[in-house]
């Protein structure tokens, strides 16, 4: 069923976070019989919450990659038989039309099954798009036909429902993570999110977000809020160049992580950390390499439990920023 499809998923998406499983203990007590023999007897251990246990991961689970054509290639599909891959991400050349599109996933998901099956591994294949909106939809043919500016613009648009269609189209097709929604601000000086973000004000931003993140998890599809902490305000977009953020820590808190921490309220159960590098505390690396953006904005701050996952590592941005 579609309940239990979507379980596997989320077993596959908890096997990434460091889990905290209960242990069975007890204490004894002693009775007395008599003046001369005693005997202990085990206490009944105190009730506890069931132990979560997850899958078996290994390195090969953490890494997503894109493919080269309409069909898996041979060379592909042992890639995911053999479990080296957690999933991968459809582009505009791998999608021709809803029929095609499902025997594509399908073929996928069945290479992974019946050795994930059998060793104990996480069954599920992330597939994952970016289903932004408008122009920017790895799947033409699936929701939403309106921008995340256009949604913002429209009263008469309730962003649950469009993360609802949206997850529902998605997975008709086989694909079940979408890499959106956009969470950044359209911020000036440059306004580098302009085109792909709900607005610049934070409050509002926060609200499209958290609901638009709600209704694709309703919809039993992964969203992935992006891109981490924000970058709406950088010097440029990472696809194209080295992005320096200036913002401070206490800026940032203000504005720019609103709309993260949005995601977070609303169990977004994956969030796009950017290369954007955050100049005005200092930092020189991309934010998907910096432990300050990676862990003690994201984990300690927002404290955030869920998947923490890169941007594309061909971005010239990060090849550049990293050398």
């Amino acid at each position: 069923t579609a309940r239990v499809e979507f379980v596997r998923l989320r077993i596959l998406i908890l096997v990434f976070v460091s889990l905290l499983l209960a242990a069975c203990g007890g204490k004894t007590i002693e009775k007395e019989v008599s003046t001369t023999v005693t005997y202990q007897v085990a206490k009944p251990a105190p009730k506890r919450a069931p132990a979560r246990v997850a899958p078996a991961v290994t390195a090969g689970d953490l890494i997503m990659t894109k493919l080269v054509g309409p069909a898996p290639t041979a060379e592909e599909l042992a890639a995911v038989r053999s479990l080296n891959l957690g999933g991968v991400i459809l582009f505009g050349w791998n999608v021709q039309d809803a029929t095609q599109l499902t025997a594509f996933t399908k073929q996928l998901q069945t290479a992974r099954a019946a050795r994930a099956t059998a060793t104990k591994r996480p069954v599920t294949l992330l597939v994952s798009v970016d289903q932004e909106g408008g122009a920017i939809r790895n799947v033409p043919f699936a929701p939403p036909e309106h921008t995340q500016p256009e949604i913002a613009a429209d009263t008469s648009i309730d962003p649950r429902s469009v993360g609802s269609a949206t997850a529902v189209g998605l997975r008709k097709v086989g694909v079940n993570m979408d890499l959106g929604p956009v969470a950044d601000l359209a911020s000036p000086p440059n306004r580098t999110m302009a085109g792909r973000s709900f607005g610049s004000d934070p409050d509002d931003v926060a609200g499209f977000v958290g609901q638009t993140v709600a209704g694709m998890v309703s919809g039993k599809v992964v969203p992935t809020a992006k891109h981490f902490p924000g970058f709406g305000a950088s010097t440029a977009n990472s696809d194209d160049g080295i992005a320096y953020i200036d913002r401070t820590l206490e800026e940032l808190r203000g504005s720019e992580l609103l709309p993260f921490q949005s995601a977070v309220t609303y169990k977004s159960p994956a969030i796009m950390v950017s290369h954007g590098i955050l100049r005005a505390e200092g930092r020189t690396l991309p934010g998907t390499v910096d432990p300050y953006v990676a862990t003690k904005l994201l984990r300690d701050e927002l404290e955030f439990d869920g998947v923490a996952i890169t941007d594309s590592m061909n971005a010239k941005g990060f090849r550049d920023a990293w050398g």
